[in-house]
């Protein structure tokens, strides 16, 4: 897929591992359009192999265009990282790059640049040892 390509450029390693593990089980769902451009349904493929409490359908809604994404799951909103469901819905609508409202930056390569002032270190140790 190509969000992987993508979340593989931004992401630190280790959440990327946890994205491969997200998106692997994205294949499990299928997607069906229940407004065009607005609403999609991930259903789970095995249904009846599941636990009987399990859902086996999820709502994701799309917000702003295809810049947010909202999944009756909950898992961005408690994790801060994408679900199988939005992953498979990004997928269904050829979206290529993870929407920007769904990267949060301390999860990033990068997120070392937004540390409090006296975490930051200053360079390399000067001090002799004693």
């Amino acid at each position: 897929m190509a969000v992987e390509r993508h979340a593989g450029k931004i992401y630190t390693r280790a959440l990327f591992e946890q994205f491969e593990h997200i998106l692997y089980e994205c294949g499990a769902y299928q997607v069906e359009e229940i407004e065009k451009g607005k609403t999609y349904v991930a259903i789970h493929t095995e249904a009846e192999h599941r636990e009987k409490w399990c859902r086996i359908s999820y709502r994701v809604t799309v917000l702003d265009g295809d810049d947010e994404f909202e999944c009756g799951c909950g898992q961005f909103a408690h994790m801060g990282l994408l679900c199988s469901h939005v992953l498979k819905v990004l997928d269904f609508i050829r979206v290529t790059e993870i929407p920007k409202k769904h990267i949060l930056k301390r999860w990033t390569k990068n997120a070392r640049d937004i540390l409090p002032p006296h975490l930051v270190p200053e360079g390399p140790c000067t001090a002799k040892p004693i």
